[in-house]
């Protein structure tokens, strides 16, 4: 039989949650996030991890807790949810609530990417405006370079394009993640490391500011003597 759940009902859960919050923490986060002070509990991602665990998986608990304005229930709602159990009409909504890169990338990197379909997403999330809308394709390609160790190098250069069409965007969470996505691509194995340098060469000749910032922190990583690679696929690149 499974293990009963340590909450009763959600709204237990809520006031067990809440009971972490730390005032001081709650301001400082919501100053540095940009999220309306009274949205904050004041709870690290290292105590909603732990808080979540002994819960485990319960959609339906997860789908009402993001509703909530409060940043931590949504970020709690992420690790609580089955991937599984989504459609695309529900994930839209959930990304176009996105208001925070931890929220984001929580999201991109646990739920989306492993939708069987994410790909065919990406683009439709990098042409709207919405700075943490179009940080969610570069967030989830950066989760998959990491996640799908034995996709062949193919499988990560279709996002080339994306990332280079987008390589513009000078926005703070953008760039980062964009950056983020072609690193991580990069740190495969050695023929995707070649192919991310040179795409980052192609990046700095469009010569625009956040061009310019994604092409060097890229090169600053990949061009490193003391990277060590991830030598994804293992059966291609460290084969028993």
């Amino acid at each position: 039989m499974p293990e009963p759940l340590p909450f009763s009902s959600l709204e237990a859960l809520k006031s067990g949650f809440a009971m972490l919050g730390d005032p001081e923490l709650a301001a400082k986060r919501a100053k540095a996030f940009r999220i309306t002070a009274g949205n904050m509990l004041g709870i690290s991602m290292k105590e909603i991890k732990a808080f979540a665990k002994p819960i485990g998986t319960h959609h339906a608990w997860a789908l009402e807790l993001y509703k909530s304005s409060v940043h931590e229930h949504r970020l709690l709602a992420a690790l609580m949810a089955d991937p599984k159990q989504f459609d695309w009409e529900t994930l839209n909504q959930w990304v176009e609530a996105f208001d925070s890169w931890d929220l984001c990338d929580t999201v991109s990197t646990q739920i989306i990417v492993l939708q069987p379909d994410y790909r065919s997403h990406l683009v439709g999330w990098a042409i709207q405006e919405a700075e943490f809308i179009r940080r969610t394709p570069f967030a989830t390609i950066a989760g998959a370079a990491h996640r799908y160790k034995s996709q062949p190098d193919p499988y990560f250069q279709t996002f080339f394009p994306l990332i280079e069409t987008y390589a513009y965007d000078e926005r703070n969470f953008v760039k980062k993640a964009v950056s983020w996505a072609l690193r991580g691509i990069g740190k495969r194995n050695p023929n995707l490391r070649d192919s991310a340098i040179a795409l980052a060469g192609r990046i700095k000749n469009q010569n625009s500011k956040g061009a310019r910032w994604v092409a060097h922190d890229v090169l600053r990583e990949l061009q490193n003597p003391d990277l060590k690679l991830r030598n994804y696929p293992r059966e291609v690149w460290k084969p028993r």
